[in-house]
């Protein structure tokens, strides 16, 4: 094979350099993967989620947030082929 290996990038790694990005970008656990845009069924059925979600966390602490707030979630090994 004739490329070079690089290291996998880190969770923190990610969050810096996706902050500098003008796309969207998700994080597969070794490096960045662009994400595509939404379409109009998927922009109904997030304000429908956050409609129902805002109702039921009325009053409490957390509420719903778009595709634009970044999640971070337990960091997973990945399975690699």
């Amino acid at each position: 094979m004739n490329f070079a290996l690089r290291e996998p990038m880190t969770r923190e790694a990610f969050f810096a350099w996706s902050e500098a990005q003008e796309g969207r970008y998700e994080f597969d656990g070794l490096r960045p993967v662009a994400m595509t845009g939404g379409n109009l069924g998927h922009s109904c059925l997030i304000g429908n989620i956050n409609r129902h979600l805002g109702n039921r966390l009325a009053g409490k602490p957390c509420r719903p947030m778009g595709p634009e707030a970044g999640v971070a979630t337990p960091c997973v090994t990945p399975m690699r082929s």
